[in-house]
């Protein structure tokens, strides 16, 4: 997961940064892997700018993993803050067999 969080953090820009704040268990008849829940935080000049701009973007990225693969990421919320945008992410994140 440190390799996603290094590629959200470079296609989001400086300044930014992630907080995970839930890591759940998941599977199907044929897959594992793992929801993950977290924050990324946009600041600096133009940061609700960039954060719609990567909320847009981010569902037809490719983000390569060793080992899993991202099924699925989306924006579940986005809030303006005085000093910057926060995007409420989760991604599920699967084993690649």
């Amino acid at each position: 997961m440190y390799t996603l969080f290094l590629q959200l953090r470079r296609r989001a820009g400086e300044p930014s940064s992630i907080e995970i704040f839930d890591s759940i268990p998941w599977q199907s008849a044929l897959f594992q892997g793992r929801r993950v829940l977290f924050n990324l935080e946009f600041a600096g000049e133009s940061h609700a700018e960039r954060a719609e701009i990567f909320a847009a973007e981010m569902g037809s990225v490719d983000w390569p993993l060793s080992g899993y693969f991202v099924a699925d990421i989306t924006a579940d919320s986005m809030h303006a803050r005085p000093a910057g945008t926060e995007l409420r992410l989760s991604a599920l994140i699967i084993k690649d067999w």
